[in-house]
């Protein structure tokens, strides 16, 4: 099974990076960057949108979702004080 690191454990092996070490990785992520086209750079730009826009539904949903929650106690506990003076 293949390790997973922390982005401050990435952070760590990068900062000790000798610089031609880091200029072979800027290298290659150069060499990457430029065998892409303009269509697909549009595919990554938009699948990077739509996960954006997937993360801030959700994030926006369970706040709406706490709020409708809060409002529904908030009538609950004012229909039984109604009911209470009665």
């Amino acid at each position: 099974m293949a390790r997973t690191f922390s982005f401050n454990e990435f952070l760590e092996v990068f900062m000790r990076l000798t610089p031609d070490a880091a200029a072979s990785y800027t290298g290659a992520a150069a060499s990457v960057a430029a065998g892409l086209t303009l269509q697909d750079f549009g595919v990554i730009v938009g699948i990077l949108t739509a996960v954006a826009t997937c993360i801030a539904h959700i994030y926006f949903a369970s706040k709406r979702s706490s709020i409708d929650e809060k409002l529904a106690n908030a009538k609950i506990a004012e229909i039984q004080s109604h009911s209470a003076h009665q």
